[in-house]
């Protein structure tokens, strides 16, 4: 979409969801798009570089180009686990 907007050349957009969804959220819906019966399990190790929280919207990409979200989390997972399947 970006591509055809010659006025946003050279910008940069932050595409992700609008509402923040912590690690485990996003863990436990792999886990139910694959079908397996993982556990998450959470070690508190934090890394140096580990990203502990970071939330953005799509507010940019919707002044500027008009997008708005047009499918869940959710079903985007399931694309996603699709695409990888196909792989």
């Amino acid at each position: 979409m970006g591509i055809e907007h010659n006025k946003v050349n050279h910008e940069i957009f932050n595409v992700r969801f609008c509402k923040a969804i912590d690690v485990v959220s996003v863990a436990d819906e792999l886990v139910k798009a694959y079908g397996s019966s993982s556990k998450i399990t959470i070690t508190e190790n934090y890394g140096f570089s580990d990203i502990r929280d970071n939330y953005d919207g799509l507010a940019k990409m919707k002044s500027q180009l008009g997008f708005e979200k047009k499918i869940s989390f959710g079903a985007g997972i399931n694309m996603f686990v699709e695409w990888v399947n196909s792989q």
